[in-house]
């Protein structure tokens, strides 16, 4: 439509979901929480898309409809991008971390 002015817009898909996940590791005995952060970082060299459960993100990694035929661990998947360990001065028994994930939907084609 050359003539006319303006654009066209198509829609083909929405992008990936972007989740930011916040939170305190703290060692009650007033050590570094070592063993914390390393179970944080093996979920990061799983190096696959993990099942990530709860209640603000079972909403959107379902698509906000219950699909009756798709297993509920394809529906929850994310794959972690980035882990960040922001520094705190003066604090040793407790480590603040980031962890940065996408969406991993799982889709089925269907050919008929």
């Amino acid at each position: 439509m050359p003539e006319r002015g303006g654009s066209v817009h198509e829609i083909i898909s929405i992008d990936d979901y972007a989740i930011n996940i916040k939170g305190i590791l703290i060692n009650d005995s007033n050590i570094f929480p070592e063993k914390d952060v390393l179970e944080i970082h093996k979920l990061f060299q799983i190096n696959r898309s993990i099942e990530l459960r709860n209640a603000l993100t079972d909403i959107f990694l379902r698509g906000g409809i219950k699909e009756q035929n798709k297993p509920t661990d394809q529906l929850h998947q994310v794959v972690i991008k980035e882990i960040n360990y922001p520094p705190v001065a003066g604090v040793e028994h407790a480590k603040p971390f980031e962890i940065t994930c996408e969406s991993d939907m799982i889709f089925t084609l269907e050919i008929e």
